[in-house]
């Protein structure tokens, strides 16, 4: 038997394999835990390839904490989160799950892609982001949106539940954007901000690398950090993350006690 080639559909978390053998030449279709072990196999060639054309650049100066720190990197094309789109695992959660009718909060919602798609889906979505040439774009990019989306130019660690509380919250690069000292404070914000029952969906980077943005965060941290305010609805290590993120990604449901 001879492979002729593999090719990823990230998005619909599918591998299809050419062969040539005694049938001939056919396209095999893997999904499921088969599509996951040949992830698992091919990450570390994805991740030499990117390294190689897309090299790391070094921690930025500043701290995390200033709101110039993030605008900083907007201006100067430092967002290497930047994806265009939503990330593929909160695609497959809001396919997977009814959000309809939820008051969302997004928290660092950035250029927005994650907001306008859970309010795609239906629910009723604000989202917050630090920097507003953030939130500026984000709402350039909702232009001729037909679900709103209210984007609010907001430190998420001045909220208050004056200002309404939430069914769902929604992470992405915002927890591992922080400076990780504030990772206990986050999570009792976030416990005030939710209605009895709300959850947390979060996509959280565990790259293991030492320094940031993005700060890594173990299974062990994330747990332990969430685990005195939310019980645990789903975990797992997503195989449909962008190559760049493979086997990097938890993507985690919490549900407030």
């Amino acid at each position: 038997m001879d492979l002729r080639s593999i090719k990823l559909d990230w998005q619909r978390a599918r591998a299809y394999i050419e062969i040539a053998d005694a049938k001939g030449e056919r396209t095999v279709e893997l999904e499921g835990d088969a599509f996951g072990r040949i992830i698992q196999s091919t990450d570390p060639l994805i991740r030499a390839v990117l390294a190689e054309v897309r090299p790391r650049r070094p921690d930025p100066a500043g701290s995390p904490s200033d709101a110039s720190f993030w605008t900083e990197l907007y201006r100067s094309n430092g967002d290497g989160w930047e994806l265009g789109r939503a990330t593929p695992p909160l695609a497959r959660f809001v396919r997977e799950n009814k959000v309809d009718g939820l008051r969302t909060l997004v928290v660092g919602c950035g250029r927005g892609h994650e907001a306008r798609l859970f309010a795609r889906a239906g629910a009723q979505v604000v989202g917050i982001d630090f920097s507003s040439d953030a939130i500026a774009e984000a709402e350039r990019l909702s232009i001729g949106e037909k679900a709103p989306v209210e984007f609010r130019c907001r430190d998420l660690f001045a909220l208050t539940k004056d200002e309404g509380l939430y069914d769902l919250v929604v992470e992405h690069c915002c927890y591992c954007a922080i400076e990780p000292r504030r990772r206990v404070e986050y999570v009792e914000v976030v416990t005030s901000l939710l209605n009895p029952g709300g959850r947390v969906v979060g996509l959280f980077y565990s790259h293991g690398r030492v320094g940031g943005p993005p700060f890594s965060v173990s299974e062990d941290e994330l747990r332990a950090s969430f685990g005195a305010r939310f019980r645990v609805e789903s975990w797992e290590r997503p195989v449909d993350s962008v190559a760049a993120r493979t086997g990097q990604e938890l993507l985690a449901v919490f549900r407030k006690s």
